[in-house]
């Protein structure tokens, strides 16, 4: 899976499905989840909350893109 097509697959992901493209390690993502609200952790849990959901999920696209995270540095994303 491509960089471009794994944020596609963040933003398009339903309810409880899991993605396999963030690295827990990088101090950079770190910082911009915590920036959103979100922790760091061995999982990162976004929780879907209307009208929040959308735009929080096409933020973090945005954002991992912009830090080149791809698929090869992987971790979990659960969305709940």
């Amino acid at each position: 899976m491509s960089k471009n097509s794994s944020t596609r697959r963040l933003w398009e992901a339903k309810k409880g499905e899991h993605l396999t493209f963030l690295h827990t390690d990088s101090p950079l993502l770190s910082l911009k989840l915590m920036e959103m609200g979100l922790f760091p952790a061995a999982k990162f849990r976004l929780l879907k909350r209307a009208p929040l959901a959308g735009p929080l999920l096409l933020e973090l696209a945005d954002n991992l893109q912009q830090l080149a995270i791809g698929p090869a540095e992987a971790k979990k994303i659960w969305i709940q």
